[in-house]
This record gives structure tokens, sequence and C-alpha cells, in this order.
């Protein structure tokens, strides 16, 4: 779903008009359905790319509409995502497991 939902969020950058929208719309919808799979406990990464990702598709869709709606659901997702890295140490922020350490985890 991530990967659908990071597809629509390009394709409605590149769209114009309500075409785009909708595109901008099913992307956000894709990213918070992945939100309910990677959950900040079990993927704290993938979460934390996953709800920046959602918050760039918010605040793209939100740009082009009228109301703030969009805008403030940007707004509100970015908080959740630095107060899941402010108490980590940098070493942990910035640490991508290794393949074997990957294939580990899943084993």
């Amino acid at each position: 779903n991530n990967n659908l939902a990071i597809a629509l969020g390009y394709q409605g950058t590149r769209t114009e008009g309500t075409a785009g929208a909708a595109l901008l719309a099913e992307a956000v919808a894709a990213f918070r359905d992945t939100l309910t799979v990677r959950t900040r406990e079990e993927h704290p990464v993938e979460w934390a790319m996953t709800q920046n990702n959602l918050g760039t598709a918010l605040r793209t869709l939100g740009e082009r509409e009228t109301g703030t709606d969009r805008l403030e659901q940007a707004v509100v997702s970015a908080p959740a995502l630095w107060r899941s890295w402010k108490n980590r140490p940098i070493w942990q922020r910035r640490k991508v497991p290794t393949p074997k350490e990957e294939w580990q985890s899943n084993s």
C-alpha cells in the first residue's frame, strides 16, 4: 500500500485540476491504510517515513483546496513524527539495518 500511495501522490502532483486532487486524496487514504500496518511500535522507521509521506500528501492536497482542513491535518501529523524521534539517541535515528540484520529479524 505504501508504494501505491507514493505512486498516487506523484501522479497527483503531476496532474492538474480535480483529477490530480482525486489522486492525492487516494494517496492520503492509502498512506493512512499503510499506517495501520506500519505501527510506530513495530516498525518505527517505516512508520516515520509513511507519516512524513502522509504529511506531504496532505500539504500538497491542501495547497490545491480553498479550505484549510488538509493543511491542518498535515500540521498535526508533523509533531507525531518528531515526537517519535526526539527521545532516541542520534545513532538510533540514523541506523538502517544491514540486509543480514533485516533477514535475521524476519526469521
